[in-house]
């Protein structure tokens, strides 16, 4: 049986290097801190050190399960020659949509995507893609499809106080096998697909954190590019890439303000959004058609977010309340976030004529925003996006928590928490009202300190910045 330290160690190299609040985690308990905070689920309470060994302990005794014997490897693919390597977690369209931009400054021949997921017919088909699960042993000893009832068995007997609760007993089961999975996957992976440099769009989710920290470790550059306004430090820090894309100085001051280093960031500006000076839309008539929307009256779009129906519900209340008070025929065009079921929303609005419900897919965010009249959000880029073409911004705020993103603070956007907030919002701030003038220009100030370019050109500029890091360092 191999020597069960040595594994820890493997784990250790591989997933090393992580440090909070002055503690190297890294050197304590190895990947029990990295599968159970970084992937989201805070379970640790009290001293996050004592409990960290703990885990580590539980860690040991399914590793022996694991690597009983040595699983048998395959090639799936020939070895080729370097390329830039775009890895891609997830069906979030941010992510999706920054990694897709960024790709096609590239030549077939030069970069090739791998995907943690099968989502394959998403990206052009003259580019080399893969999905990581093609890079798992089949059939081993520690199969993910028969190992678990004998790590579950063994937990039981460790006789760990933290393993006495089944819950976290099946939590652990479900973190150490997708562990076990990336360990063995992705140093297959840059095996038979060498790369020059590693491009991500977050290297905070699981996938993308074990892909950048294997990158690293075979001494590969790493690039890791915002795909979203920076609102909460645990979707952007600690940065473990080589190199972090920011889309403007706001963003790079909110990174050095939370401890990433100067020169781990570059200005690049934000390759997934359209220039809209530039970018191809429909008019408005056409849209109204598609949408069976009036194209005379007044629209304002309402962008949901991924938080609960409940807090959701509340802005729609207080959007339906605050649009009808402010013009009686305006149409409030309710925009749903890619995750979020229409169904629940149609048994709330039932048959109001006043409202349209757009679901995912079935209009283009960007030719919404070239229609609508003023925007409605909350902890969203889509806030952004609608000043990029300068549409009135209102941050809604019901349910008693400040919008994280600084678009009210900064005055790019009116507050509202009520609907009587919302109507004299929209009164003052969408044209010609009173305050349409003065909130154009703090957009305006605010577009330039978040956003350094768009699009294509701030896709070469990504392009320009990878260059330079494939230069700087080879595998």
């Amino acid at each position: 049986m191999p020597d069960i330290d040595a594994y820890v160690a493997d784990y250790d190299r591989f997933f090393g290097g992580i440090d909070v609040e002055g503690i190297d985690l890294a050197s304590a308990n190895r990947t029990s801190f990295y599968i159970s905070i970084l992937s989201g689920e805070r379970f640790l309470t009290g001293s996050l050190l004592a409990r960290a060994r703990e885990t580590l302990l539980a860690h040991a005794v399914f590793a022996r399960e694991f690597f009983r014997k040595e699983a048998a490897r395959r090639d799936p693919r020939p070895a080729r020659s370097p390329k830039v390597l775009f890895f891609v977690e997830g069906v979030n369209p941010a992510v999706e949509g920054t990694i897709r931009s960024v790709l096609a400054q590239f030549p077939a021949d030069e970069a090739r995507v791998a995907l943690a997921y099968a989502e394959g017919e998403r990206f052009p088909g003259q580019y080399d893609v893969v999905i990581l699960g093609e890079f798992l042993a089949r059939g081993a000893p520690w199969s993910l499809a028969t190992l678990p009832g004998a790590i579950l068995a063994r937990q039981r007997r460790a006789g760990l106080p933290v393993l006495r609760r089944a819950s976290f007993r099946a939590w652990l089961l479900r973190h150490s096998l997708r562990t076990a999975a990336a360990a063995h996957a992705l140093p297959r992976l840059y095996d038979a697909w060498p790369a020059t440099v590693l491009v991500t769009a977050s290297d905070t989710g699981f996938w993308g954190r074990c892909a950048t920290l294997e990158a690293k470790r075979r001494g590969i550059a790493t690039l890791t590019l915002q795909h979203g306004m920076m609102a909460d430090a645990a979707g952007y820090v600690p940065v473990v890439s080589d190199r972090f894309g920011a889309w403007g100085e706001a963003g790079a001051r909110w990174l050095r303000e939370r401890g990433v280093p100067a020169e781990k960031i570059a200005v690049v500006g934000a390759p997934r959004l359209p220039d809209p000076d530039s970018a191809p839309r429909r008019d408005r008539t056409a849209l109204a058609a598609g949408l069976a929307i009036d194209p005379a009256r007044r629209w304002v779009m309402l962008a949901t977010n991924p938080i609960s129906l409940g807090k959701n519900a509340a802005m729609l209340e207080v959007a339906r309340a605050g649009v009808r008070a402010w013009e009686a025929k305006a149409i409030l065009v309710l925009k749903l976030h890619p995750s979020e079921d229409p169904a629940a929303y149609r048994a709330i609005l039932g048959s109001d004529p006043n409202v349209v419900l757009v679901p995912h897919g079935e209009a283009p965010l960007y030719d919404l925003l070239g229609a609508v009249d003023a925007v409605l959000t909350f902890h969203s880029s889509v806030g952004l996006e609608g000043m990029l073409f300068d549409r009135p911004i209102v941050s809604l705020e019901p349910f008693g928590e400040e919008n994280p993103l600084s678009y009210g603070r900064e005055g790019a956007a009116a507050v509202a928490r009520g609907a009587d907030e919302l109507a004299r919002a929209l009164a003052a701030d969408v044209p010609p009202g009173s305050n349409a003038g003065a909130r154009r220009a703090a957009r305006e100030r605010y577009l330039k300190d978040n956003l350094d370019a768009v699009g294509e050109k701030s896709a070469a500029q990504v392009r320009a910045l990878i260059r330079v890091l494939a230069s700087e360092k080879t595998p």
